[in-house]
């Protein structure tokens, strides 16, 4: 893989105030959980509609759509969340909760309505850019597929945008990998391990110390002392300005053999929510 800067630059001052939020993707990642939960909602009140009509009571289930913030994308960064918190991210929303199931015991003639029969049922693939299959996703009939239909335009479209959003999620995903795998990745987080150790504790990355089966109740002392830690050796390291450097550069390439990815992306989900709007 080529090198993106030498090796030696990560010893060197940041000359810039890069953050996660300079990632060419960051725009996706914070808003990936809105979009989702906003195409989720139109879906959901469509089908509670739909159901009644056939006289069915179908509860839909909404979520409340929220951006993802900057903060703890690269693990804990400041000291008052290290001592506050620790490693552990509570959430007073309650949103990472699985909602109970509002249909516990649905009727035969009630999938009927929602899904169609099972005749009716057929799998589609959702193919990457080169129409290499990397999933299926079922064509229901019912109020599902009339919903999905009314949502996206047709099912061609949902594929279409399930495929883009794999895409994209793939690409994300691939810059941590280039990033592990990279010889400045690789000398950033000894860099960052080297100064743990000093510390005492011993890690080969900062994402290690979110794996840690911490005890409970959480955060104890142990916890509580790794962050801090964890946040003075990332600032030692100029850590969060380095990696998000280097992956920029790295997402940057990624896209590069994708050109239209983006313009794909926002072409489908701009005007399925605005003309909900």
């Amino acid at each position: 893989m080529t090198n993106i800067h030498s090796a030696s630059s990560l010893v060197q001052e940041p000359t810039g105030g890069l953050t996660v939020e300079s990632l060419p993707l960051w725009w996706f990642i914070t808003e990936y959980d809105a979009d989702t939960s906003t195409l989720d909602n139109l879906f959901e009140r469509g089908i509670e509609e739909c159901m009644r009509g056939k006289g069915f009571e179908y509860v839909a289930v909404e979520q409340t759509p929220t951006r993802r913030s900057s903060a703890g994308y690269y693990g804990v960064e400041n000291e008052t969340d290290a001592v506050n918190n620790g490693y552990a991210r509570p959430d007073p929303s309650g949103e990472d909760d699985v909602p109970a199931d509002p249909q516990p015991n649905p009727s035969g003639q009630f999938l009927i309505a929602l899904n169609g029969s099972v005749e009716e049922q057929t799998m589609l693939n959702i193919n990457d850019s080169d129409g290499t299959p990397v999933g299926q996703v079922t064509r229901f009939g019912g109020c599902t597929g009339r919903q999905v239909e009314a949502v996206y335009g047709s099912y061609d479209r949902y594929v279409e945008y399930l495929s883009v959003r794999s895409r994209l999620e793939t690409v994300v995903n691939e810059t941590i990998v280039r990033f592990d795998s990279s010889t400045e990745g690789q000398a950033l987080n000894a860099a960052w391990s080297a100064c743990m150790e000093l510390s005492g504790f011993v890690f080969p990355s900062p994402e290690y110390t979110q794996f840690k089966a911490w005890p409970e109740p959480r955060p104890g002392v142990e916890e509580r002392t790794t962050a801090v830690a964890d946040v003075r050796c990332k600032d030692q390291t100029s850590y969060v300005v380095r990696r998000a450097s280097l992956e920029s550069d790295l997402q940057r390439s990624l896209l590069e053999e994708q050109p239209s990815l983006v313009v794909d992306y926002q072409r489908i989900v701009g005007s399925i929510i605005d003309a909900y709007r």
